[in-house]
């Protein structure tokens, strides 16, 4: 048997070691916290030795101590505890410690233990007191192993794992805004001071009124939005089963000013750019003026009832809940008009909005009555026009719930999310590209088609441009074939070919073709090459797809 040497390189068998908690955490003066390390050694081997390994000693070292690098300064509270296999033989574990480390040797009784792979051996330390140092700890060990046999030579090998210690005490204090107040419309910033581990939520009022959460950390927080009167942030901070809160307030400036009624014995000035937002109006007097407004908005959250005119000057706006036009037969708005609930014009009325229309509710046009809007209408609900008037938006329209037109719709643009019936004449525009071919990529097949299943009615547009020619100059004929599949026809059109070569490489032969396509249907898209010289159409053909619909 020979001396045993020493090897720097990674150990035979290195063992695995679990920490818990993972990370550890450190102690403070008023809590000391402790962890667990758990050592399985033997059912790993490195790769460059074959089963069985036999193992004369196994030793951990953990550096103890106050600092960061080490992991404990009361190491004579560690428990250690061996476990082995039933009919395995057992393991003795001895204790040393100088100032620096304390070592557990591990050996087996009765001669050198061999493993194949199958068991193994544990080591668990326990009851260790985490230092107030944080930071990663290097755990080394080592091992003397022979991979030639019981009667050695046994090598001398060493190998560590690192753990780590984190600061997981919770505190929460210091909340504050970066100033107390702030002017209208700018963006509150707050400051804390608290647990970097912890998780923390910012919750506010914003501009409607609701309740919003937001992400914070970093001890620093900015308002998504900007304030429009003051406000009151609550800071939440969470970290395992705790959760603290800390409040601040922010105020604002001339801020925004909302109420339910306003009663006014003289006049209710509104300055330029301002804006006054009641949500009850009493109905005008006949023969009385109800509002006039030479500057500034109004909105109004309740229904507006107007028995005579409303009216409004340039640059003005006007925002209600619903407008009924009972007495003067016409409402001009010369800018844009909101709407939170229906937008309702009766028989014989007019309204007119040079700017976008937009209603959170149904935009109804009764028989008799226009409405005219030179930006984009918008309905989150449905968009309904009576029998015998139009609805004109040289904008775009876009109606989230179904759009029934039984007079006369134009629109550059429609998005209809629901279904749309036309009873009268409509002119609606709305495409949407499928798939674009270029020359070099591989073309559709009647094997391998296109598939578009369609939503709503609307048509199939197939658009190709053929390249290659025939020798003879004058030969013509087709040269590629597009094919539409929907409803069980097949729709056909070919693409010519001529023998011109300088024209046909460099503009091509341009051809395409449109199919209806019911809602509900799938249609199916390919091409073929009919030309004599069976040239590829990878190379030689340009082919789009397109989709025309009335809805989305």
């Amino acid at each position: 048997m020979t001396s045993p040497g020493f090897a720097s390189s990674d150990m035979v068998l290195p063992p695995s070691m679990v920490e818990d908690p993972s990370p550890l955490r450190v102690s403070t003066f008023s809590k000391p916290e402790y962890g667990k390390l758990t050592f399985v050694y033997g059912k790993v081997k490195d790769d460059s030795a074959t089963w069985p390994v036999h193992c004369k000693r196994f030793t951990v070292r953990i550096p103890t101590g106050r600092q960061a690098s080490a992991l404990t300064s009361e190491p004579t509270l560690i428990r250690a505890e061996s476990t082995v296999p039933d009919g395995k033989r057992q393991w003795k574990v001895d204790r040393y410690s100088n100032p620096n480390e304390v070592v557990f040797t591990c050996q087996p009784e009765g001669g050198p233990a061999e493993f194949d792979g199958i068991w193994s051996f544990q080591l668990e330390l326990r009851g260790i007191e985490i230092n107030g140092g944080m930071g990663p700890v290097n755990i080394t060990w080592e091992e003397s192993t022979s991979t030639t046999g019981e009667d050695g030579p046994f090598i001398e090998r060493s190998g560590r794992g690192e753990v780590s210690k984190r600061d997981d005490s919770f505190y929460l204090h210091s909340f504050r805004p970066a100033a107390v107040a702030i002017n209208r419309n700018t963006k509150a910033t707050l400051h804390w001071e608290g647990t970097p581990n912890a998780i923390y939520t910012m919750y506010y009022r914003a501009q409607d009124g609701s309740q919003q959460a937001s992400t914070a950390k970093d001890g620093i927080w900015e308002s998504p939005v900007t304030l429009l009167d003051d406000t009151t942030f609550t800071l939440q901070a969470a970290m395992g089963n705790e959760t603290r809160y800390l409040t601040t307030h922010v105020k604002v400036n001339n801020p925004d000013i909302t109420v339910n009624n306003v009663t006014a014995n003289g006049d209710v000035a509104i300055a330029p750019e301002k804006a006054l937002k009641v949500t009850n109006i009493s109905d005008a007097q006949a023969g009385q003026r109800m509002l006039f407004l030479t500057s500034g908005a109004l909105q109004v959250v309740v229904p507006m009832v107007a028995l005579h005119s409303v009216t409004l000057q340039q640059d003005q706006w006007l925002a209600v809940n619903e407008i009924r036009a009972n007495g003067h037969p016409t409402v001009n708005i010369k800018d844009g008009l909101t709407a939170n609930g229906n937008v309702t014009i009766t028989a014989g009325k007019t309204l007119t909005a040079n700017g976008p229309i937009t209603a959170n509710d149904a935009v109804t046009v009764a028989a008799g009555k226009t409405l005219t809007a030179n930006g984009p209408i918008k309905a989150n609900d449905a968009v309904t026009v009576a029998v015998g008037k139009p609805l004109t938006a040289n904008g775009h329209l876009t109606a989230n719930a179904g759009a029934t037109v039984n007079g006369t719709l134009t629109t550059g643009e429609a998005t209809v999310n629901g279904l749309i019936t036309f009873n009268g004449a409509a002119n609606v525009i709305s495409s949407h590209v499928l798939q674009n071919y270029g020359k070099g990529v591989a073309k559709p097949t009647e094997a391998r088609p296109y598939s578009h299943h369609a939503n709503t009615d609307g048509f199939l547009l197939v658009r190709g441009r053929y390249y290659n020619y025939y020798s003879a100059d004058d030969r013509h004929g087709p040269g590629a074939r597009m094919t539409v599949g929907a409803g069980g026809t097949n729709y056909v059109s070919d693409i010519p070919a001529e023998g011109n070569a300088s024209n046909q490489r460099s503009t091509g032969f341009f051809e395409s073709m449109t199919v209806p396509v019911s809602r509900g249907t799938t249609a199916r898209v390919w091409v073929e090459n009919v030309a004599p010289a069976g040239e590829s159409l990878t190379d030689w053909l340009e082919l789009g797809i397109f989709w025309f619909s009335l809805g989305k």
